[in-house]
């Protein structure tokens, strides 16, 4: 996309902007468009193609996207070709050995731009992974906020893959807990799409991307499967800086510490199917939920509460477990000692790309992607790094919109 197009671009989508509620959550949140059928697209008849003409709630973009759909003729006869947005039901193999009763198959929601059908061509693919609790791209009107950017920028499919398990949270990550959800996302959803859809069934025709959570997942399974995914953009993920894990919510309070032991402790006597009953119930709670879902994913156990927990109780002091602190530290941080590992990943990848709001509420995680940009850098890895004046969540759809769609748009397939 060359300047003036992109200049162009922007005022168009500034011109047409929603003033949108935040929603506050600690690498979460809510809202977003629905889904249909659980069956494939079918491409060989385009007046097959049913219509999503799902309007957006401000009249400037609804008359700039019109419907989601576009005439090929003005006369009565003429066929319509639409975009499709629906959700679909998957196996999930790679789920099918967790421990807290999460069924193996799972819903993903699945984007074709009306050119998948006006055409045979392979189009590439976005699997996009959103935040803690997110079933969907937070504060995106869909399908009518993809169709109005694909008239500026190359069309791509673009896939939802939601990390929600029993406990809020997978954070993509491989666990003998939840299951692997890495693999998941890499295997199963992937292989998917290939079988039953158009794509470019290659590393360079599939981007990866994700907010906060999700942000978190899509560098770090684009980081150990570069063959798979040629491209990353994260939004404002779930990193730390120099400070480690004890620099977030999870560790940085006494107080809170004490009371998740106090919560944990009962649990481990229990029976497998008490302990679940119980996990729940503590799983109310936000602040609760995230940390046991963190721990089940990072530092899991086979025994109830499922999770090793780094610090214990003797009398009111608190004593650390170094060692199961390391395994806390492996998800969030840890990310000197990962860009020297996986170096060679990290530099065959043809773009990553990093997003950040510089007064996100979560400041650690803007310690964070600044401690990844130079950690990147220092080894000689490019990066593309952009930064904003909002929070966590408050500018999301502008920077889906204005940011990461066009990184996909110049590094994708090419």
């Amino acid at each position: 996309m060359n300047l003036s197009t992109a200049m162009n671009f922007k005022w168009l989508l500034r011109s047409a902007s929603v003033s949108m509620v935040m929603f506050l959550a600690a690498c979460g949140g809510g809202g977003g468009g629905g889904g249909g059928t659980s069956t494939p697209d079918v491409p060989p008849s385009v007046s097959s193609a049913s219509s999503v003409a799902t309007s957006l709630s401000t009249s400037s973009l609804s008359s700039s996207s019109s419907s989601s759909s576009s005439s090929s003729s003005s006369s009565s006869s003429s066929v319509v070709v639409t975009s499709t947005y629906k959700t679909v039901k998957i196996s999930a193999p790679s789920l099918s050995a967790n421990i807290i009763g999460d069924p193996a198959q799972r819903d993903i929601a699945i984007y074709l731009p009306k050119e998948y059908f006006s055409s045979d061509a392979q189009l590439p693919v976005v699997y996009y992974l959103p935040g803690f609790g997110d079933p969907t791209m937070i504060f995106m009107s869909l399908p009518s906020d993809l169709d109005f950017i694909f008239k500026t920028v190359t069309p791509m499919i673009v896939v939802i893959v939601p990390g929600i398990n029993r406990f809020g949270g997978s954070f993509f990550a491989d666990s003998s807990v939840p299951g692997n959800w890495g693999e998941f996302v890499v295997k199963d959803v992937v292989n998917y799409m290939d079988a039953n859809y158009r794509t470019i069934p290659k590393s360079n025709g599939r981007g990866l991307a994700g907010h906060s959570m999700g942000g978190f997942g899509a560098l770090d399974i684009a980081m150990r499967h570069p063959d798979v995914f040629g491209s990353v953009f994260s939004l404002s993920p779930g990193l730390v800086g120099t400070k480690g894990i004890e620099d977030t919510q999870i560790f940085d309070s006494t107080a809170h510490i004490k009371a998740f032991i106090a919560a944990m402790e009962p649990i481990k006597t229990m029976s497998d199917s008490a302990a679940l009953v119980a996990l729940d119930r503590n799983a109310q709670s936000f602040e609760i939920g995230f940390d046991i879902a963190y721990g089940m994913a990072f530092a899991p156990s086979k025994t109830p509460p499922y999770f090793e927990y780094p610090y214990k109780l003797v009398g009111n002091d608190l004593v650390r477990d170094d060692a199961i602190l390391a395994k806390w530290e492996a998800g969030f941080g840890a990310v000197h000692k990962e860009v020297g590992e996986f170096k060679n990943n990290l530099n065959s990848l043809k773009a990553i790309g990093l997003d950040c709001g510089v007064n996100d509420e979560y400041q650690w995680i803007v310690r964070g992607c600044n401690y990844y940009e130079g950690e990147l850098k220092a080894a000689g890895i490019n990066i593309t790094y952009t930064t904003h004046n909002g929070r966590h969540q408050d500018q999301i759809r502008a920077r889906i919109l204005e940011v990461m769609f066009p990184f996909f748009a110049q590094h994708i397939n090419k």
